[in-house]
């Protein structure tokens, strides 16, 4: 009898913890009209930054290299694009 009580426990609490857990999402990547390789202008309050995409990391992107800018800005960046007030389309890639 302690063992079916004990047997009913367990499939409760296993039946109650999978209705209560929440359900897992898979993460996809926003639903951007941008490639890599696409020149883009990307705004932020106040700052209006140019980009030329190399990869997406879900909503963040990094930029290549631009030839012939100061060093500072030769390091690689990633952008949130979530944040971004617009991003704006300056020259598609091709």
């Amino acid at each position: 009898m302690k063992g079916l009580v004990a047997v009913g426990l367990v499939a409760v609490g296993v039946l109650g913890g999978s209705l209560l857990r929440p359900l897992g999402v898979d993460a996809q990547q926003a639903d951007f009209r941008f490639q890599p390789g696409d020149a883009v202008t990307i705004d932020y309050s106040g700052t209006s930054l140019p980009c030329q995409i190399d990869r997406f990391y879900g909503s963040f992107v990094s930029c290549k290299r631009q030839p012939g800018a100061p060093d500072v800005v030769q390091r690689p960046f990633v952008y949130n694009l979530s944040t971004a007030i617009s991003v704006t389309l300056v020259k598609k890639a091709g």
